[in-house]
């Protein structure tokens, strides 16, 4: 259930980048590597993930905070 989860929060993720944002190809390699059953990309993934979260806290919240949710569901999932 949790997989599923997460790959529907990436999808849904990818979609909803804002147009005006910074460095949208690191947000794209990002979810790449959330999507990912390389155990190397996913830490890498989860070092980035939290900067993110901060980056784009002020000028977009909502996309903020689905990368958060992201966070949440692999923090659920013992990750």
């Amino acid at each position: 259930m949790s997989k599923q989860r997460l790959k529907k929060l990436t999808s849904e993720v990818r979609q909803s980048i804002p147009e005006k944002i910074d460095d949208k190809e690191k947000v794209h390699a990002l979810l790449d590597d959330l999507e990912s059953e390389d155990p190397a990309k996913l830490k890498k993934a989860l070092n980035v993930l939290p900067e993110f979260i901060t980056r784009f806290e002020i000028e977009h919240p909502k996309f903020s905070q689905s990368l958060n949710e992201i966070m949440v569901v692999l923090s659920n999932m013992g990750i």
